[in-house]
């Protein structure tokens, strides 16, 4: 009997390099990342591409990037038979490239946010001797990042130049943003009923500019809008009894499945930073775009990110300076907006997410880029 014909990528086999402990950081606060993973995974797989998966510490007190990476041959024989290595953070991506330095096995480091400005941004306002070590660990990985990955995957522009200005050739600079299930998220028309909600999901911690969203809803004229704020932890308690104090409606952190349902009744979504944003983590790309996208809700955004940029173009919202003040001319835009023009902006916003931002398009890029570093 001759032998049965296999399509040329069915036996291929990819490594997953994933971050922390198997387990240990899928908390409410990371789930963004880890949906983001097996999401690009499940569509390898169906595109007839099989997994090997493993994280990148050994156990809970391993946490020196430097450390794992000298200590990175169990990986290397882990994925002695993969065909390339899809690294899912900065010193993942350092760990893998250090690894496959002499295997020939391509690597390919997918982007959430450049290291450096959130460390740097990080440690300015946590200062500790464990925050700065951290920081610099973050300029050592995303240097050997850059200097050996084969592939750096992005999800927004700024990222894109970002990296360009960080000397990574161009042409093995790919696009894969994050993705959402628009059927999952779609919240029908703008409602039409008064005062207007503004609605935000996402962590409080101090770099986030939560308070500063807090602090320009104090500022309007009370009962002219709501405010609702999910994602509060213990960490934030301050935080949050100003925020009762405000009349804001505070929740705590829920699993990512149940956002949707907890923003459906909004009228807009808002997309914040810390001030200091722009100039140390402005490559970050918010996980939340997409999801406010496909909810069919205009946007308000502070004016850093790349959604500064898309969101006038698109015609789906606002952006206003990043401060207090911006906050609260954003704040007044969406009360004062028209019925009319808040269901228009909704309607763009859907269509957008469902044209560059449903699984199955961004999947079908990373799937693109897969098939082209697995070596012939």
């Amino acid at each position: 009997m001759p032998p049965v014909a296999r399509s040329p990528i069915d036996s291929q086999s990819v490594g997953y390099v994933l971050y922390g402990t198997e387990g240990e950081e899928r908390s409410p606060a990371n789930v963004g990342y880890y949906h983001r993973v097996d999401r690009l995974r499940a569509g390898a797989e169906s595109a007839g591409f099989r997994s090997a998966m493993t994280y990148s510490r050994r156990n809970r007190a391993d946490r020196s990037v430097l450390k794992r990476m000298m200590g990175s041959g169990w990986l290397r024989a882990k994925f002695a038979g993969a065909r390339c290595v899809y690294c899912a953070s900065a010193d993942t991506a350092a760990m893998g490239v250090w690894a496959m330095r002499k295997t020939g096995i391509p690597v390919m480091y997918d982007i959430h946010t450049p290291p450096v400005g959130e460390k740097w941004l990080q440690f300015k306002l946590e200062r500790s001797i464990r925050n700065f070590v951290v920081y610099v660990e973050a300029c050592i990985a995303e240097a050997i990042a850059i200097k050996r990955a084969d592939y750096i995957l992005w999800s927004s522009l700024v990222q894109k130049e970002y990296y360009g200005r960080r000397g990574f050739p161009p042409e093995r600079l790919r696009e894969v943003r994050h993705g959402v299930d628009p059927d999952r998220f779609e919240a029908g028309p703008v409602p039409k009923d008064s005062p207007r909600l503004l609605a935000y999901a996402g962590t409080m911690v101090p770099y986030q500019g939560a308070d500063k969203l807090v602090e320009a809803f104090q500022r309007m004229e009370p009962g002219s809008l709501r405010l609702r704020m999910i994602g509060f932890t213990e960490r934030e308690a301050e935080l949050r009894r100003a925020a009762d104090s405000a009349g804001i409606e505070a929740f705590p952190q829920i699993p990512q499945t149940e956002v949707a349902a907890a923003m459906r009744d909004a009228h807009c979504t808002t997309i914040i930073a810390h001030p200091d944003n722009k100039k140390y983590k402005n490559g970050a790309a918010p996980t939340k775009w997409p999801e406010s996208l496909a909810l069919g809700r205009p946007v308000l955004s502070m004016d850093v990110y790349d959604t500064a940029l898309m969101i006038p173009s698109l015609r789906v919202g606002w952006v206003v300076p990043n401060s207090v003040e911006g906050l609260v001319d954003g704040l007044q835009k969406l009360r004062d907006c028209p019925q009319e023009e808040l269901q228009s902006m909704g309607e763009l916003a859907r269509a957008e997410a469902e044209k560059h931002y449903a699984w199955p398009v961004v999947t079908s890029h990373f799937v693109s880029v897969v098939k082209e570093a697995v070596p012939r």
